[in-house]
């Protein structure tokens, strides 16, 4: 898959003629096929083990899904308590019908009183990250459970900052993922609803003929760790982004699906509105690398917006990207947003095509934590080095996400911590 640097041996930073593509060439680092937004979007689809494995991972999740479903049936149905719950979980009694796919992981009830929510139980997830292995927790859904649910919300806690998927699969039909940030041993609320869902297009995925999520049809609910990705490549990798191999655990408390609706998280409908209204309880895009994200309200920016923490590094990378619904840029001329940076800043603007092409766009910050209003153009943006698009332009029709990351370091030798807010990412005709 793309590589996003490569490293070998100058100590320079070499820049593209078309566009923005980072090799600093003095320690060696290469990207694990992936860039920053696709290595989250391959959910249960290991860059480095090929069709055979994929579709071993798939048949396991079929065999599960279909042997758990006559029990949890009963299980879903005695955890119901008011009207609008579809599905109800407090783990006082059991553990739901939750199990493990995945070597390593075990799905049991815990009653410690740290890492309980409310009551008196939560359910607790051990696995590992581990090369050559991937783990989820799963939640079969009898048929139709899930008919009309107009959202799923729980709380869920982890012992390292990561990011964490909800992965949505329909019976014979696509796979629909929402990724979220968490900081480590902090209790996170999560809300999402159908639209916060986007359909896995990685070439292994299951296909789904109508595009659409359909709640009926959906026969399993998956809470992944997308870490467990950047482990699969060479050991340089995994240090660049600051992951490493080992045991982990979560923890969810109070898991339920409802008919409650909920405002959607977005407005951006055929390349015009909001990517990110920031209304979610959770940080729903994904960190790579050594960063926290988390929500904010108000100064240096005005209203809801995200607030990024890391190091400036020269031999780092971080960054933060987020999955668009297909087409959701289609017709659109520019970008703009809202950002504030603690040290200057060169932050790269990329968007990415379903096909492999890549797009980017450099904007720079001040520093002293000063508001800037950027608005760019999509003509202006160019192919970066590692772009693989058939026909060489931008075709926003094909864009499937968006990522910013953080070049100070790479291009400056920048060696310093920084905070950086942002809010308003909207396109427009």
């Amino acid at each position: 898959m793309a590589r996003l640097l490569g490293i070998e041996n100058s100590g320079r930073v070499r820049r593209n003629q078309c566009g923005v593509t980072l090799f600093h060439k003095s320690a060696k680092l290469y990207t694990a096929r992936h860039s920053l937004a696709v290595q989250a979007a391959l959910i249960l689809q290991p860059p480095l083990q090929g069709d055979r494995h994929m579709r071993y991972l798939n048949r396991i999740w079929s065999c599960v899904l279909t042997g758990s479903l006559l029990l949890l049936g009963a299980l879903l149905s005695g955890a119901q308590d008011d009207s609008t719950a579809l599905v109800s979980q407090d783990f006082e009694q059991n553990d739901g019908g939750w199990t493990s796919i995945g070597a390593s992981g075990t799905v049991s009830v815990t009653h410690e009183a740290g890492d309980v929510k409310s009551g008196k139980a939560a359910l607790q997830y051990k696995y590992a990250l581990k090369k050559g292995e991937f783990c989820l927790a799963l939640l079969p859904m009898p048929d139709m459970t899930l008919a009309k649910a107009k959202s799923i919300q729980f709380w869920v806690k982890t012992d390292h900052d990561t990011t964490l998927a909800l992965v949505l699969q329909e019976k014979d039909g696509g796979r629909y993922n929402s990724a979220f940030s968490i900081l480590k041993n902090t209790w996170q609320h999560v809300e999402v609803n159908p639209s916060d869902f986007v359909l896995d297009t990685g070439k292994d995925a299951p296909v789904d003929t109508n595009g659409k999520l359909d709640m009926d049809v959906v026969q399993g609910v998956g809470l992944i760790d997308v870490a467990q990705l950047f482990v699969q490549g060479e050991q340089v990798l995994a240090d660049v982004f600051g992951v490493s191999e080992g045991p982990r655990t979560l923890f969810v408390d109070d898991f339920s699906a409802s008919t409650r609706p909920i405002p959607n998280a977005a407005t951006l409908k055929a390349g015009d509105g909001s990517i990110d209204l920031f209304v979610r309880p959770q940080v729903s895009w994904l960190a790579t690398g050594e960063l926290q994200l988390s929500r904010v309200m108000g100064k240096p920016l005005d209203g809801e917006g995200m607030l990024a923490k890391y190091h400036q590094s020269p031999s780092k990378i971080v960054g933060f990207s987020k999955f668009l619904p297909s087409a959701a840029l289609a017709g659109a001329t520019r970008l703009s947003i809202s950002a504030a940076s603690l040290k200057p800043a060169k932050l790269i603007v990329q968007v990415e095509e379903k096909g492999g092409g890549k797009y980017n766009t450099m904007i720079e910050l001040p520093g002293s934590s000063g508001r800037a209003d950027v608005s760019v153009n999509f003509a202006d943006f160019k192919a970066a080095q590692d772009s693989h698009d058939a026909n060489n332009r931008l075709d926003l029709d094909q864009v499937t996400q968006i990522l910013f990351y953080d070049a100070t370091g790479l291009l400056d030798h920048a060696d310093a911590d920084n905070s950086l807010w942002i809010n308003n990412i909207k396109a427009a005709h």
